[in-house]
């Protein structure tokens, strides 16, 4: 599942996946990254993950994600 913008907007904030072992890594939005990719394991979206976007600004949402993941993790933010 992708969340995405129109291209203009960007994403600012961050979030964080954990993992069932008590484990898990913080990942901050880059200043171009217009696309947020949940693939259920290393990226999150595994049920219970949760993303609120709040507009802050002309073509700037904020971020913040607290996410479930399986694997090794790696960041869910990117540029379309």
């Amino acid at each position: 599942m992708d969340v995405l913008t129109d291209g203009t907007d960007k994403f600012v904030g961050g979030g964080y996946i954990g993992v069932d072992d008590a484990t898990g890594k913080t990942f901050i939005s880059a200043a171009a990254n217009d696309v947020i990719t949940l693939n259920g394991s290393t990226k999150g979206g595994l049920v219970g993950s949760v993303i609120k976007c709040t507009a802050m600004a002309d073509n700037k949402y904020h971020v913040e994600a607290q996410l479930l993941g399986s694997g090794t993790l790696v960041t869910p933010f990117a540029n379309s």
